[in-house]
């Protein structure tokens, strides 16, 4: 995932700091990951494979993580 996006809640950044001390609040992004992209790299794969799924965030410092509405569309 690309890192969050800096958000600005007000017209001004230095008025940012001063209402809202401490780290920016959550910003909500969505993601899709076409089923398609697996079956480039697994040419056998099938959708009809799928029975778990995983999610693994390993490869940036620690932090905090929201997650809402994970789901599957055709």
């Amino acid at each position: 995932l690309p890192p969050r996006t800096p958000v600005r809640l007000t017209l001004w950044s230095s008025l940012d700091a001063g209402t809202f001390p401490g780290p920016p609040p959550p910003t909500w992004q969505t993601f899709e990951v076409p089923l398609v992209a697996f079956k480039e790299v697994e040419p056998l794969w099938s959708p009809r494979d799928l029975q778990e799924v995983r999610f693994r965030f390993d490869r940036t410092p620690r932090g905090g993580l929201l997650v809402d509405q994970v789901g599957f569309r055709p």
